[in-house]
């Protein structure tokens, strides 16, 4: 946790004495109480007084490793589906890689995709691993940094090829099952499925082709089976047969048969039995 400064770790090698600075993910609520005396009305005032705090030798190597999020001229970085529904990626909580300047190389971390932040030695160096059905078809790399004397820094990535790839397949789940005979090399992947229509039992029928199913999704109609927030009174108020015939709709695009309507009453009477 954050302690109002900065901990530095000092190495040493052939050029001489290496900084290394550590700065978790902190917003600046946290850093303020710590600086009484310094105006921090946002994510970079916040930076600066504790960057001025740390007592760094410019002239000196310096290295910062840091969980932050940080951006470069107002552009969020590049980021998968998992991570852009967080607020503070949004902008919030951000830092301006511009006041990175005196750092000889900046190693973030966080964000799954590799990438740079402004200047080539600013980067993050992504996720060894695919976390995301969205990064199905990036290349993952390991980020090789060499530093000699003050400013003499090299960067260079190698990608690297992991056991078992991500497979994303979309389509009905007939298509999706026929797919899987056509690439064998399926049945050692992660796969994510999105159907693009309702059918039975999908995932019993997809566990029995593909040893490692990641999960299923529906998209209907461009629809996304994705209900957003649920009123609770509604919820109170509203017959339990009907809730489950409008979440069956928005999750199917189709309506309860017959049968599954006297299905349905049979589990509800032998439930209110209980």
């Amino acid at each position: 946790s954050f302690k109002g400064r900065m901990d530095r770790i000092v190495l040493n090698d052939g050029h001489g004495e290496l900084n290394l600075y550590l700065l978790p993910y902190v917003r600046p609520s946290a850093i303020r109480p710590f600086f009484p005396d310094a105006e921090i009305d946002g994510p970079d005032q916040a930076l600066a007084a504790v960057l001025e705090a740390s007592g760094m030798d410019p002239s000196a190597r310096n290295v910062l490793v840091s969980h932050q999020f940080f951006i470069a001229s107002g552009r969020l970085p590049d980021q998968c589906d998992s991570e852009t529904s967080r607020a503070h990626v949004g902008g919030l909580d951000c830092m301006s890689a511009e006041l990175l300047e005196p750092f000889d190389y900046v190693a973030l971390g966080h964000i799954h995709n590799a990438q740079k932040v402004g200047r080539e030695t600013v980067r993050y160096c992504g996720s060894p691993l695919k976390y995301s059905l969205s990064e199905a078809e990036r290349e993952k790399s390991i980020t090789i940094v060499e530093l000699a004397g003050k400013g003499e820094v090299s960067v260079r990535t190698t990608p690297i090829k992991p056991l078992r790839d991500l497979a994303v397949l979309k389509g009905t789940l007939e298509s999706v099952l026929e797919e899987s005979e056509k690439r064998p090399e399926l049945k050692d992947q992660y796969v994510g499925v999105v159907l693009t229509e309702h059918a039975y039992e999908p995932d019993k029928r997809l566990r029995a082709v593909f040893d490692r199913l990641l999960n299923i999704t529906f998209e209907i109609e461009g629809r996304k089976s994705d209900f957003g927030e649920i009123d609770i009174d509604i919820v109170k108020r509203t017959d339990p047969k009907e809730l489950f015939e409008e979440f069956y709709g928005k999750y199917t695009g189709k309506g309860l048969t017959d049968y599954q309507r006297r299905m349905l009453d049979k589990a509800m009477s032998e439930e209110g039995s209980h």
